[in-house]
């Protein structure tokens, strides 16, 4: 008996919708992180001392951000959404109590990746909110099915 529940074949129409905005916002913040790390987008200088190096943040966070998006289009039991909604919030918070070390502290395009990790925030605390749900009735479905003989 298959628990899955394929964005395309999910019983609720509203699910695809909300699984197709986390799926967007991850791949924006993911194209945004890699054109910072390859020097197309500027995010301003470091105020500390160190030397930031944008290619590896970006090509990293542009990475991970590829992998959620798939994670969130595949994966969809209930503590793998939670666990990709909780960490949304480490660059989210982050962002904000490091911005007093970045010259601006604030600018267009941090701003608006933080915009498309907020989506998939929601979007995805929504998916693991309701997840039991979906799977429960396809699963019943699929259960039901081979119990006639007849394919899910």
């Amino acid at each position: 008996m298959s628990t899955n529940v394929h964005p395309t074949t999910s019983p609720n129409p509203g699910h695809r919708l909300v699984r197709w905005f986390a799926v967007i916002g991850a791949s924006v913040a993911a194209c945004l992180y890699l054109l910072i790390g390859v020097g197309v987008l500027s995010v301003g200088t470091s105020t500390t001392d160190g030397a930031t190096d944008l290619f590896a943040f970006g090509a990293l966070m542009g990475a991970i951000y590829a992998i959620t998006a798939v994670a969130v289009w595949r994966l969809h039991g209930r503590l793998i959404l939670a666990a990709i909604a909780a960490f949304q919030l480490i660059p989210l918070i982050g962002y904000v109590a490091f911005a007093g070390l970045r010259e601006p502290p604030f600018e267009l395009w941090g701003v608006s990746i933080k915009v498309a990790q907020f989506a998939v925030l929601v979007a995805v605390a929504i998916l693991a909110t309701r997840a039991g749900s979906a799977g429960a009735t396809v699963a019943s479905t699929t259960a039901s099915a081979a119990a006639e003989g007849r394919p899910a």
